[in-house]
């Protein structure tokens, strides 16, 4: 008799898990948080309502199944869009709570890796043993009261309930249809794997590309392993599927607000009671700051970069995260830009390096780093343990140190996207490839072919005319602009007759250069459709719905993080206000507005 197969998991010697509060969990694509009559009790009595009246409000029924409420946009009702925190931690439902150890998660050694890469937290912190894990699996299993996964928050649709559906539209029977929807399938499969590209009219394109062999993490052991080179399929939806999305979104608006005017008639009538009037007030008060940050869409789209919301931390002023993390609440952010990096270690310019001026500073650095092999061991494992996009800025004295730079980044875990630094004025060369359109275009365009992240084109405001550098870089390929470094200038010690920096020239930022900055968003945004992020003196939400306005589509903060660190907190407080007042539901809305 053959042997029979071990019960042992796989699992066994098992997990580390750590959460990192960067509320991935709870936002996305609409879903369900399964919720049964215990959850829902302590949930009440966080809140401090009555069962009743909480499960009114906050509760739905799906089937014969109940799962708390969502916004719009996917995001739990008790998502913090400010604080990126649970409202209700402590009350969490046992789905929130068992996470990642759910049955999907972890039926296999790849479904643990994947789980890894989707959440920053898995696979590191704490060893948690297999009784544990079974423990929280039972947790799950109990819970159930019907045969259907807890661990899902994207409703599944399958191809039996598409064959389903297009057999009623059209009349044909369900095996025909079948048959139909299957071929159709094949098709698609069969030119991918043959052409690597289809293109659907107005669906969308399907493209195949190759993905770097890279290092990662074993989930078992913790140990860094090869991973070889792979191929993936990507999506990029055409006009009318976006257009259709866009109606789905126009109609689920319209219903909410209706909801919310019949429930404002109704409290005013004194028909609700106390429903809402009896939330604890920090409750109330968090409630009522994340509904109106879930009206408002800050997400924003860089080309093949996507962000949660427009506001970024500028290279150079922000170190490499960890330094701001008592004083930022770093998962919060759209991005974030660590100091620039070269191939080999700098020590920098000679003192002085810094310089304050009226309304900014003049700094010049001189591109101080360790390296991109120091950099990619010592400091990118905690920036890609932050959850938040990573853009890795990097400056060459040459295209092909651009290049190899763009290389070795392809597929580091953590990076989200390439910033080339071709307008640093304090080093030798710095600005070459951001003066020439011609160097330019060729530089951005080798770079885009070396690597698969996306790439961002760093320009100088250094030139005659911006907006011919604008459109070299966007012909190059450049998935977005950053716009613009800093201003050539300079101090002088006139009583020793000597220049105060010691590079004797560097670079001017801060408010001073605000409005040199917009100028050249508004005029690069004339020339190309390429997404803009602005740069320059940006130090509260004013200035961000300028650069928006005038075209930018991002926003980094620079000099301001030196005298007010918080500024990007303030800002995202304040921004979904700010786009409210013009009737805006997103960011994309009121890019490049400005009527001329």
């Amino acid at each position: 008799m053959p042997d029979k197969k071990s019960t042992t998991p796989w699992y066994a010697d098992g997990l580390r898990f750590k959460c990192t509060g960067c509320g991935d969990c709870c936002t996305g694509a609409p879903g369900y948080v399964w919720v049964n009559k215990q959850d829902i009790a302590l949930l009440a009595a966080e809140v401090g309502m009555e069962v009743a009246e909480f499960e009114s409000q906050y509760v739905r029924n799906v089937g014969v199944r109940k799962s708390l409420v969502e916004f719009d946009n996917g995001d739990c009702v008790f998502f913090n869009g400010l604080t990126r925190k649970c409202d209700v931690y402590a009350a969490r439902p046992r789905q929130c709570r068992t996470w990642p150890f759910w049955d999907s998660n972890i039926r296999t050694p790849e479904a643990w890796e994947a789980t890894c890469e989707e959440c920053p937290g898995a696979g590191k912190g704490k060893l948690y043993d297999i009784d544990h894990i079974e423990a929280e699996r039972a947790k799950i299993r109990d819970g159930r009261r019907r045969s259907v996964n807890l661990d899902t928050r994207n409703s599944v649709v399958t191809k039996k309930e598409i064959v389903k559906t297009i057999s009623e539209e059209i009349g044909l029977t369900q095996l025909k249809t079948k048959e139909i929807v299957q071929k159709t399938f094949d098709a698609i499969v069969e030119t991918l794997v043959e052409d690597h590209r289809i293109e659907l009219r107005n669906f969308g394109v399907f493209e195949v590309k190759k993905r770097a062999a890279r290092k990662a993490r074993n989930p078992r052991t913790g140990e860094k392993v090869s991973v070889p080179e792979k191929f993936v399929v990507t999506f990029k939806p055409g006009k009318e599927m976006e257009a259709r999305v866009r109606e789905l979104e126009r109609r689920a608006n319209e219903e909410r607000e209706a909801r919310e005017r019949a429930e404002a008639a109704a409290e005013m009538n004194g028909s609700h009671g106390h429903a809402r009037g009896t939330l604890p007030v920090c409750i109330a008060s968090k409630l009522t700051k994340l509904r109106m940050t879930a009206l408002v869409d800050l997400s924003v789209s860089l080309g093949r970069l996507r962000l949660p919301n427009p506001v970024m931390v500028a290279s150079g002023t922000f170190g490499y995260a960890r330094e701001m993390q008592g004083l930022v609440d770093l998962g919060r952010l759209g991005g974030i830009l660590p100091k620039t990096i070269t191939k080999q270690p700098r020590a920098g310019n000679a003192p002085w390096r810094t310089i304050e001026t009226p309304a900014g500073m003049l700094n010049s650095i001189g591109l101080d780093n360790d390296g991109i092999d120091s950099f990619l061991q010592k400091l990118m494992p905690y920036l890609a343990s932050l959850g938040v996009p990573i853009v890795v800025s990097v400056a060459g004295r040459s295209a092909d140190e651009f290049v190899e730079l763009a290389q070795q980044l392809d597929g580091v875990p953590g990076v989200a996207a390439v910033e080339l630094n071709i307008s640093c004025p304090n080093v030798s060369g710095g600005v070459d490839f951001g003066t020439d359109p011609a160097m330019c275009e060729d530089l951005v365009r080798r770079c885009r072919e070396a690597t698969e992240v996306p790439i961002l084109a760093k320009l100088t405001p250094n030139v005659t005319r911006v907006a011919d550098m604008a459109k070299a870089a966007s012909a190059g390929g450049a998935d977005a602009l950053s716009m613009i470094n800093t201003c050539l200038g300079m101090a002088i010690d006139w009583r020793n007759r000597r220049p105060m920096l010691g590079n004797v020239m560097g670079g001017l930022s801060g408010p001073a250069i605000k409005p040199i900055a917009l100028r050249c968003v508004y005029q690069a945004r004339q020339v190309t459709e390429t997404p803009i992020i602005g740069i320059g003196g940006i130090a509260n939400t004013n200035d961000v719905m300028e650069f928006l306005v005038a075209g930018a589509t991002a926003v980094q903060l620079g000099t301001v993080n030196f005298y007010n660190p918080k500024a990007s907190m303030e800002v995202l407080d304040a921004l979904p206000a700010a786009l409210e007042e013009l009737g805006a539901k997103s960011v994309a809305e009121i890019v490049g507005t400005l009527a001329v």
